[in-house]
């Protein structure tokens, strides 16, 4: 009779234990197949951010003007400096921030091209501009930006800024509110003394001319006519080295235009 009791209470607890065994194992099981649903949504979220993520640029209804002038106008040069461009900003044709200008393709007309054409398309009433940028400007660019700024009355609302010219010194310094070279000079007729070569082996003009637009972004209105634009000039490349440029004929120190080390 003892011996029986003894058999029952085994079995019972045999019984139990393995009742607690296949529950533990189904809590186990619920368990993993939730932390995978989990995973598996994470998984899809942090895709979502990535293609999400893709189009940096939005959609602007103003525009910064960017012309590529001599030394950066061959496609070797302009095509990846314009890819970059729209990846960050966005291109005009679809919409977003910057209008690009290849001299002289997009200047053509008649068989020949002028630089002063671009007056004509600054004061296109059906884009609102934010700046102008000029890499290598080619000859006559001031003109183009003197008839911009009659245009304005010479209240132009927004900044204009000339890196690594090739044309008139005296007469883009009068139109631009900064000037940037690369350590050059002017020769006596005041045309910058640099080959096109030369140009092209600014290695870091994609990172100046980024941060050039930034600049523009940032400030939001035209730069001061007076000494203290050297300072905007600065803030505007804070990784380069800035010296006030000189005119090899008279010796006068410039206002706005300065040569990058």
């Amino acid at each position: 009779m003892v011996a029986g009791k003894i058999l029952n209470k085994t079995t019972i607890l045999l019984a139990l234990s393995l009742t607690l065994v296949f529950t533990g194992c189904k809590k186990k099981s619920s368990f993993d197949s939730d932390q995978n649903s989990y995973n598996l949504e994470a998984s899809r979220t942090v895709e979502s951010e990535i293609r999400t993520d893709a189009q940096h640029w939005h959609f602007s209804d103003e525009r910064i003007c960017v012309v590529f002038g001599y030394g950066f106008n061959n496609p070797e040069t302009v095509n990846p400096i314009i890819s970059r461009l729209e990846n960050l900003y966005g291109l005009d044709s679809e919409g977003g921030l910057i209008l690009p200008l290849v001299f002289p393709e997009d200047f053509r007309h008649g068989g020949k091209s002028y630089a002063t054409d671009l007056a004509q398309i600054l004061n296109d009433e059906t884009r609102q501009f934010r700046g102008v940028v000029v890499l290598g400007a080619p000859e006559y660019t001031h003109i183009a930006l003197a008839r911009n700024q009659d245009n304005w009355d010479q209240n132009l609302l927004y900044p204009v800024i000339a890196l690594f010219p090739q044309d008139d010194v005296l007469g883009l310094e009068s139109t631009c509110d900064i000037v940037i070279d690369k350590g050059v000079s002017a020769d006596l007729n005041g045309e910058i003394a640099d080959s096109e070569e030369q140009l092209q082996n600014i290695e870091d003009t994609p990172e100046i001319l980024i941060q050039t637009i930034n600049y523009i972004l940032a400030l939001g209105e035209p730069l001061p006519k007076d000494n203290t634009v050297f300072n905007y000039a600065k803030q505007m490349l804070p990784n380069h080295e800035l010296f006030h440029y000189v005119d090899p004929e008279t010796g006068l120190q410039s206002i706005n235009h300065f040569v990058i080390k």
